[in-house]
C-alpha cells in the first residue's frame, strides 16, 4: 500500500489520515483471507514521518489442538517511522537503516506501508491457534477429534516414565488396597 505524502512533508506537525486496503501475501502458520484494512495517521516530526495506527486482517489458521482449519481475525497495533532519502535507496542501504534503528527509508513521495502491515500482522499472530477456548482437541491414543465425538479411550494415561514405579506397586499391592 502506497500513499502519497507530498502535502505530508512541507510542514512539519503536519497530520494525515491513512485508510485502505493493503494485500499481505502469505504468513507464517496462517493464510489471509482477503486484504488487510490499515487505518492509521502520518504524522511529520520534522525528521520524519510516524505512522500509528491499526491493521485488521481475516486469516485461515490451523487450531493447535484439534488440527481443523478456522477462520479468524487478527488486530494489530501499527507503528512505522519513515525518513526521506534524497537518493533511491539501494536494498543494503535500506535493510542497515532498518536493522539500525527500526527506520523505513523512502524516496520521491511515496511511502510504502506494506513492510509496517507485514511486520504488526506477523507478530500479532496466535503462538498457538485456537479454534475455541474450550477446544477438546484430539484423543492422544486413537487421534479422534474429541469435538466432534467421544472415544472410547481411558481417560486416564499413565506417563510411561513412572511405569516401573507402577509395576513396583502392583507387585507390592497399593496402599489403599492393604
Amino acid at each position: 500500500m502506497r500513499v502519497d505524502v507530498t502535502e505530508l512533508t512541507s510542514e512539519p506537525g503536519a497530520r494525515m489520515s491513512v485508510e485502505g486496503r493493503a494485500e499481505v501475501g502469505a504468513l507464517p502458520d496462517g493464510k489471509p483471507v482477503g486484504p488487510a484494512l490499515v487505518r492509521g495517521e502520518l504524522v511529520n516530526t520534522g525528521s520524519a514521518l510516524v505512522l500509528s495506527g491499526t491493521v485488521d486482517l481475516d486469516v485461515r489458521l490451523r487450531c493447535s489442538r484439534c488440527l481443523e482449519d478456522f477462520q479468524a481475525r487478527i488486530e494489530a497495533p501499527l507503528e512505522g517511522e519513515f525518513r526521506r532519502t534524497s537518493a533511491q535507496p539501494g536494498e543494503d542501504e535500506r535493510r542497515r537503516a532498518l536493522e539500525d534503528e527500526g527506520v523505513i527509508l523512502y524516496y520521491g513521495s511515496e511511502v510504502d506501508l506494506s513492510e509496517p502491515v507485514r511486520e504488526s500482522l506477523v507478530l500479532a499472530m496466535p503462538m498457538r491457534p485456537l479454534c475455541d477456548p474450550d477446544c477438546r482437541g484430539l484423543c492422544p491414543r486413537c487421534g479422534t477429534n474429541l469435538n466432534r465425538q467421544a472415544c472410547g479411550c481411558d481417560d486416564e494415561v499413565p506417563d510411561p516414565r513412572l511405569a516401573d514405579l507402577g509395576r513396583l506397586l502392583d507387585d507390592q499391592g497399593r496402599p489403599e488396597e492393604r
